[in-house]
């Protein structure tokens, strides 16, 4: 059966979506997730056992495959870390999720993605399927509470504006920025 994770790589619906930002986070994707809340919800649901995480696999957490992209991005357009604090940043798990599924599926068809957890090697046929049984697994989950992933972010977003106020003229970007 094709479906969106199993779609040909010709799909241009992975793109940019840049805006600038204000307080009104309404204006957000409802399947986005505010980066610095995924972090969050990862560790929780791989503590509380819904997600099976092996990191001797060097199994890559999505939350890390999302500050890769948005270290890419910033990079990409002419910023570094020190920039932070002029964006915020929305993750789009399904579209990310998929990103990476089709890059561990190129490496499965020779084409070399570098990895830390790899070197210079290639991962295992097993890794590699581990990696994305572990991001299908997240799919699935997040497809089950995705009303709630956009409330939780809403309100880290409030709650992070009030620890340290956001800057009117941030701009919003919502991740992947691509597709490889």
């Amino acid at each position: 059966m094709i479906n969106s994770r199993t779609a040909p790589e010709s799909s241009k619906s992975l793109h940019i979506n840049v805006q600038p930002s204000n307080k009104n986070v309404h204006t957000t994707d409802r399947k986005a997730l505010l980066l610095d809340i995924l972090k969050t919800l990862e560790a929780s649901l791989q503590q509380r056992g819904h997600l099976k995480f092996y990191k001797e696999l060097g199994i890559h957490p999505l939350w890390f495959i999302a500050e890769n992209e948005r270290n890419i991005y910033l990079w990409r357009h002419g910023y570094s870390l020190s920039d932070l604090s002029k964006f915020e940043f929305w993750v789009d798990i399904e579209n990310i999720a998929i990103k990476r599924i089709r890059q561990l599926k190129l490496t499965q068809d020779g084409f070399t993605q570098l990895s830390p957890a790899w070197g210079l090697g290639l991962p295992s046929e097993h890794d590699i399927q581990a990696e994305i049984d572990y991001l299908n697994s997240f799919l699935d989950i997040t497809a089950k509470i995705e009303k709630h992933i956009y409330a939780l972010s809403k309100a880290g977003f409030l709650l992070l504006n009030e620890l340290n106020p956001i800057n009117e003229e941030n701009t919003k970007v919502l991740l992947p920025s691509g597709i490889c």
